[in-house]
């Protein structure tokens, strides 16, 4: 059986947890009630665009959840902004 690692080195050494909540198409309590409901069930790892425009609401959510400082965030520049 193969071993599920729980984080991936990336190819400049940054490790990153595999698992991660997205937040498409979630904007406004939806997405700060979702981003607080995974911090609180261990998720450590965010994952958003500069074009869902919810950049905002995480942050509020992450800041309630004890700060940025333990998450691990994507995000993605759209080549249509």
């Amino acid at each position: 059986a193969m071993k599920y690692e729980e984080n991936v080195t990336l190819s400049n050494g940054v490790v990153m947890p595999r698992l991660g909540l997205g937040t498409f198409k979630a904007n406004g309590d939806e997405v700060t009630q979702a981003v607080q409901w995974a911090m609180e069930a261990g998720y450590k790892h965010i994952d958003t665009a500069s074009i869902y425009k919810n950049e905002a609401e995480i942050a509020e959510a992450l800041k309630a959840a004890g700060g940025r400082e333990k998450v691990f965030i994507t995000t993605k520049v759209s080549p249509y902004e």
